[in-house]
């Protein structure tokens, strides 16, 4: 998704959420170092939810939508909607905040926050390729 992975994050539904379990440590997380892709999204249309920093909360729905034939061995992500938001920003309801905040220049804390994400910070953007270059390194745990 473009984050660090710094937070607590799980794939899935309590109780059969699929996580690093060293981080989780509670006897019921599976183990996502083991758990391949392709033993969770099956069919065409299947979703699998993921969790991504337990405080923000930040909350997706990953959709298998096609299954190519010519495809089996390699994974593609053919499109998504906006870019990342930054690590740490306060969750939806801080998203938000500094999105209306980098619109408006005017407002006190402006350039602090550009400081912070970096000017050359586009929300709209999501890079297909990057993503597909990771899916290729992750192919392994796609399976």
């Amino acid at each position: 998704m473009g984050w660090t992975n710094s937070h607590l994050y799980y794939f899935g539904e309590n109780p059969h959420k699929i996580g690093d379990v060293h981080l989780w440590n509670d006897g019921e997380t599976q183990p996502d170092s083991v758990i391949k892709v392709k033993d969770v999204l099956k069919k065409e249309n299947d979703t699998l939810p993921y969790i991504y920093d337990i405080g923000d909360f930040w909350q997706h729905t990953i959709l298998l939508e096609k299954i190519h034939p010519s495809m089996k061995t390699q994974r593609k992500c053919i499109g998504g909607e906006r870019g990342c938001p930054p690590e740490d920003c306060g969750g939806k309801r801080g998203y938000a905040s500094l999105l209306h905040l980098l619109r408006h220049p005017e407002i006190d804390g402006y350039l602090e926050m550009l400081e912070w994400v970096g000017d050359d910070f586009d929300s709209e953007f999501i890079d297909i390729p990057k993503i597909n270059n990771q899916l290729a390194l992750l192919s392994e745990y796609i399976g």
